[in-house]
């Protein structure tokens, strides 16, 4: 691995279905340091942008400063595939990367080559079985060839792409958390959230939380009110789940947000409870939000409460150092796209 080359920047892009987030962080020796942030609406729907799109963002990121060429893109989730595999220890001699690949392309019947592929070694389980353990992740090359080729075209140099994964246990590893304990980090996104947990500095189990739905839920407030979504949106983040008495909206709001979050810590306490049992001798830490469902007033008493877990909302401004930014830097749905960033320090 090469070092870290002195005010080397890098560029994390989150591609989202309503907005696009973009980080840019310098790598250091001195560490990583927040330069800029921007978070655009989008005029289209899908995994990839439009040229006009892009086109729009490269003004913005412009504008504000943002000039860094090199990029690490949040691989879309919808596309990826993948999970825990059972490969040969390290020190059987053969291709363990190899193993990895195949059995990805049979599992989902992907063409060998026609795929990107992450994976990493998990923790010795309590079983102490000699089986090693791995998590893989692939991603098709046709899911990401359009954006890759407007990205080009817009002269920046995509580096990396990563899953989400991977971007939120960067911005986790940010945080004060004890490598010993199970640690989770949840994305909670317009349209779906995403669950990472870790152990060890590890990713060791992930899962799609589809049944987690901003963009519905605001609409189905909204027709509920009698409102425009853009205001519900903002009663969310204004009076969320409060306990106080604050009028019909914040009681009807609050109502609907609780309603939605039942489930949501449900799974969330499924799977602390399975990886728990995977690792027995690692106590439970924290939960870490992101995601713009993260802004929800009075989000992180409640999984506090009912999980019985310290939880927090991280943004780029309370993870990294760096200019005084506006508010963009304090929201926690930019929080995956720097994640993304901190990994081009592997590629720098």
């Amino acid at each position: 691995m090469r070092g870290i080359k002195p005010s080397t920047s890098v560029i994390g892009l989150d591609i989202g279905r309503v907005s696009v987030k973009a980080v840019q962080v310098s790598l250091s020796d001195k560490g990583p340091r927040l330069e800029g942030c921007v978070s655009m609406q989008r005029t289209s729907a899908g995994h990839g942008l439009e040229l006009g799109e892009a086109q729009q963002l490269l003004r913005i990121m412009e504008r504000r400063g943002m000039t860094a060429s090199r990029v690490v893109l949040v691989a879309p989730t919808d596309a990826l595939v993948g999970g825990s595999l059972s490969v040969p220890p390290a020190d059987s001699g053969v291709s363990r990367e190899k193993i990895v690949e195949m059995e990805l392309s049979r599992t989902h019947k992907l063409t060998p080559g026609s795929f990107e592929m992450a994976w990493w070694d998990l923790p010795t389980p309590a079983s102490g079985s000699r089986i090693g353990q791995v998590h893989a992740v692939g991603l098709p090359h046709a899911a990401v060839e359009a954006t890759l080729e407007i990205v080009a075209e817009l002269g920046l140099d995509v580096i990396r792409t990563v899953p989400g994964s991977l971007a939120l246990l960067a911005a986790a590893q940010r945080h004060p958390i004890d490598p010993r304990c199970i640690a989770a980090a949840v994305d909670l996104g317009s349209t779906r959230g995403h669950l990472a947990l870790m152990v060890a500095g590890r990713v060791v189990h992930e899962r799609a939380l589809p049944d987690f739905n901003m963009k519905q839920l605001c609409q189905r407030a909204s027709e509920r009110l009698g409102n425009e979504p853009r205001l519900v949106a903002h009663a969310f983040s204004r009076f969320g789940l409060t306990t106080q008495s604050e009028g019909m909206v914040a009681c009807e709001t609050s109502a609907m947000i609780g309603e939605a979050l039942q489930p949501l810590a449900e799974e969330i306490g499924m799977s602390f409870a399975y990886v728990s049992h995977l690792y027995p001798q690692a106590e439970l830490g924290q939960l870490l939000l992101t995601g713009g469902g993260a802004n929800i007033a009075g989000l992180s008493e409640a999984f506090s409460g009912s999980l019985e877990l310290e939880t927090h909302a991280v943004t780029p401004k309370t993870l990294l150092q760096g200019p005084a930014f506006g508010q963009e830097c304090e929201d926690p749905a930019l929080t995956m796209a720097m994640g993304a960033a901190l990994c081009g320090e592997v590629a720098a």
